[in-house]
């Protein structure tokens, strides 16, 4: 029942376009599922971990996990109350934070890794094979892009389909090779999918974000566990200096052109766009080193801070949804606290694969690469399901800890 219960809950992530009130209170399709079957886990399963996860939380988590979750979530709680909007910050806090810790706390006190993996490979196949209707006219954006399943979000960009699909695709081509009869089948037939649904909403995000994770996670295996290169400090130096030219080269690619003419085609307008997003997020972030502009603040404040300028009202605000890059993000938005304990949590869960290297992590470790390099040119986190993917990569990152004396 406990299988069911957590599969259900992920399969339903994308549901989250379908919003109403509930008791006056905002929400959708995916939390109403999501808390219910919270509650029925608790009821069946969870009364007893959730009294150790209360009291004891070090016997259900990695000891340095608890520290650093804590402090991201209460740092969401406060970057919610600088928000002028208090009401709407908390309501970011509630789809971003709270609901992907309550998915996080059912996985790693269950530990249900390898059904979390079989599940979302599934989900990114389903979400695809809609997503194929888009050829056909149904739910495009107005330059062609498909926008599949998304279209029911009447905010859309074809970005999102990429943005929830890109890290699934590596987890299943990784599948794709580990896996053994009907699994194997169902990653190969999932993968390609999600590969044409990709290609239609020709995203580069979603190729930097597959090229990264999957360069990277054959980086990781031949450097670690082939004979040579050394001790683990040396083939770790390896992994990070191939790791920084990869990273170099995305921001190769993404470079601008500000001498091209204005029918020099999107690829080159959303180069130019990204860097002017990107170099007036950094005011942004003069202005509000410590705190940020407040979670879900960070188009109102961009808007504002550049009202008047020259292309900025009718070509640039209006797209600037995010930063267009994860950790320029969370430093806009929530403050540089923020992005320390950003950049410390994901230390932590990168830490044991390096010092003690598995090929039981290669899976959990494209799926979490691949968020952060979309992170380079993209805000893979905030939003309601790519939310709950971080923290199902944070989960899935805990499997393959080295620290097992949590157990």
């Amino acid at each position: 029942m406990e299988k069911y219960i957590l599969s259900a809950i992920i399969f339903s992530t994308p549901l989250y376009p379908f919003r109403f009130s509930l008791l006056g209170v905002p929400t959708n399709a995916f939390e109403i599922i999501l808390y219910l079957g919270f509650l029925a886990w608790l009821l069946f399963y969870g009364k007893d971990r959730l009294r150790k996860i209360i009291t004891h939380p070090w016997t259900v988590f990695p000891p340095r996990h608890v520290l650093i979750i804590a402090l991201w979530s209460v740092w969401g709680l406060i970057s919610a109350l600088v928000n002028p909007d208090v009401l709407s910050g908390l309501g970011y806090w509630r789809a971003f934070f709270v609901d992907g810790l309550l998915i996080y706390i059912m996985v790693v006190a269950s530990r249900q890794y390898s059904l979390v993996k079989k599940t979302l490979i599934l989900t990114g196949g389903v979400v695809a094979l809609v997503s194929l209707f888009s050829a056909c006219g149904w739910h495009r954006a107005n330059d062609g892009r498909w926008l599949g399943w998304y279209g029911f979000d009447v905010s859309a960009s074809a970005n999102y389909l990429s943005l929830f699909l890109a890290p699934i695709v590596s987890l299943a081509v990784i599948g794709a090779i580990k896996y053994q009869k009907i699994w194997r089948v169902v990653s190969v037939v999932a993968a390609l999918v999600m590969a044409v649904a990709l290609a239609g909403a020709q995203s580069r995000g979603a190729v930097v974000a597959l090229v990264g994770s999957l360069a990277l996670g054959g980086a990781y295996m031949l450097f670690y566990h082939l004979p040579f290169g050394g001790k683990i400090k040396h083939k770790t130096f390896l992994f990070a200096v191939f790791a920084l030219a990869m990273a170099v080269v995305v921001f190769y690619f993404a470079r601008p052109d500000f001498n091209a003419s204005t029918n020099a085609g999107r690829v080159v307008t959303s180069n130019n766009v990204r860097w002017e997003v990107w170099r007036t997020t950094l005011e942004v972030i003069k202005e509000k080193p410590l705190l940020g502009a407040g979670l879900g603040n960070y188009q109102d404040y961009f808007t504002t801070l550049t009202k008047g300028r020259v292309n900025y009202d009718e070509f640039i605000a209006p797209f600037a949804l995010s930063a267009h890059n994860l950790f320029l993000h969370i430093w806009a938005s929530m403050g540089g606290l923020a992005l320390l304990v950003f950049v410390w949590w994901v230390i932590i869960l990168l830490r044991p694969h390096f010092r003690a290297p598995t090929k039981e992590a290669l899976m959990p470790l494209v799926f979490f690469l691949a968020i952060l390099f979309y992170g380079l040119v993209d805000t893979p986190i905030f939003k309601n399901d790519l939310a709950i993917l971080w923290w199902l990569a944070a989960a899935l990152m805990t499997s393959g800890n080295a620290e097992k004396n949590y157990d």
